[in-house]
């Protein structure tokens, strides 16, 4: 079965009104109460829809970094990146290892970059 493009299966339990269940989103077999095949398999769809829409917060160590990983994997990318990678260090955040952007870059100041973009542009 198919439900918001994650794969599942439902089966029925050892006890009455129990059904496992497993998605493509996790592997483990899990087991929700019904009464029949449909209820169980509409209950691992509500499941399915409240994994999918979490608010999920953006971690920093991942989205603004270069690279994560172990120190020899870090210290190995920025080697094979050669002088893109030069006024680059690697900083120890949370058991992790980064490879980042200056901080700068993600400032949002743009101020002067972004003049000859204005709408009022014309060539004339």
């Amino acid at each position: 079965m198919k439900y918001r493009g994650v794969e599942y299966y439902v089966a029925q339990g050892v006890d009455v009104g129990t059904w496992k269940f497993s998605t493509s989103m996790n592997d483990k077999i899990r087991t929700v109460r019904a009464k029949s095949r449909q209820e169980a398999a509409k209950a691992v769809e509500r499941r399915i829809e409240q994994a999918l829409t979490r608010n999920l917060e953006r971690e920093n160590r991942w989205s603004e970094a270069i690279v994560v990983g172990s120190l020899a994997f870090v210290e190995n990318v920025k080697s094979e990146l050669g002088s893109k990678a030069m006024h680059r260090d690697i900083e120890h955040i949370d058991g992790a290892y980064t490879l980042r952007e200056q901080s700068e870059v993600y400032d949002g100041n743009l101020i002067g970059d972004t003049e000859p973009l204005r709408l009022e542009n014309a060539f004339l």
